[in-house]
């Protein structure tokens, strides 16, 4: 299956809940990526900046620098209500090739002189080495993909890490013991790269509303009684698990139900 289609498939299993209407359109060859200074060529097999501006660096109790480069993010298990809180830096995930904080609402410049140039670009969703972005019309990141699906073969599929220790292939004991009890359980052994994935696979998914630098979590589901009032303000983080072992192959940050 080429890169293309399975980004369509993946995306479609994954977000039941949204459209990814450009499924179809050309993939971008390099002809197409514009080259920044000092950011890789597409088909390299990473990108490393050589400093990572402070505002830029993931910081927690739960990260610790390697000697060789990187960081490590350990399970930050949380106990009872704790584990449905949310903080800024559950906007995104932590790049531990280089310690960086991918996050909503940075800029495709910004992401990019982090991560390096994508491998495809469609319409709204850029992917790069390991991760997938959707940007607004402002090229404001406003969705951010890991998925088991959309890696390539020098791609490192644990490279994107949730600021709790949670990555692709945890297991649901991890999930639970960090972000709470609340999921659906799959109900038949679907693949799950396939397009029916969303009924056949365990899956969470954690509707936050957000004021300002306060998040209430709302559910698994809102209405328009508990929906905020802006779209912008409403933030959605899905995960998908594998059917059969259970261990995490898609985590989805987001924010606005339109996305």
């Amino acid at each position: 299956m080429n890169m293309k289609k399975v980004l369509c498939v993946t995306l479609s299993a994954v977000l039941a809940v949204g459209v990814f209407a450009s499924c179809g359109n050309k993939a971008a060859n390099s002809d197409d990526i514009t080259t920044q200074q000092g950011v890789a060529d597409p088909d390299a097999t990473s990108y490393i900046p050589k400093e990572v501006p402070s505002k830029f660096k993931a910081s927690s109790t739960n990260i610790s620098e390697n000697a060789e480069g990187g960081v490590t993010v350990a399970l930050e298990e949380r106990a009872d209500e704790e584990r449905y809180s949310f903080e800024n830096e559950d906007l995104g995930f932590v790049d531990t090739e280089s310690g960086a904080l991918i996050k909503i609402g940075m800029s495709a410049d910004e992401i990019e002189s982090l991560i390096g140039q994508p491998r495809i670009i469609d319409v709204e969703y850029r992917v790069y080495n390991s991760i997938v972005i959707q940007y607004d019309n402002n090229m404001k990141a406003v969705k951010l993909i890991v998925a088991m699906g959309n890696m390539e073969q020098n791609d490192n599929p644990q490279r994107f890490v949730s600021p709790r220790g949670i990555k692709l292939s945890s297991s649901l004991d991890e999930f639970k013991s960090v972000y709470g009890d609340e999921y659906f359980e799959g109900t038949d052994s679907a693949d799950s790269n396939s397009s029916d994935a969303m009924n056949g696979a365990t899956r969470a998914i954690r509707y936050y509303s957000k004021d300002n630098d306060n998040y209430t979590y709302i559910g698994q589901s809102y209405t328009n009684e508990t929906k905020p009032e802006n779209d912008s303000d409403l933030i959605m983080q899905t995960f998908l698990f594998e059917a059969g072992t259970n261990n995490i192959t898609v985590i989805t940050i987001q924010t606005g139900e339109a996305v």
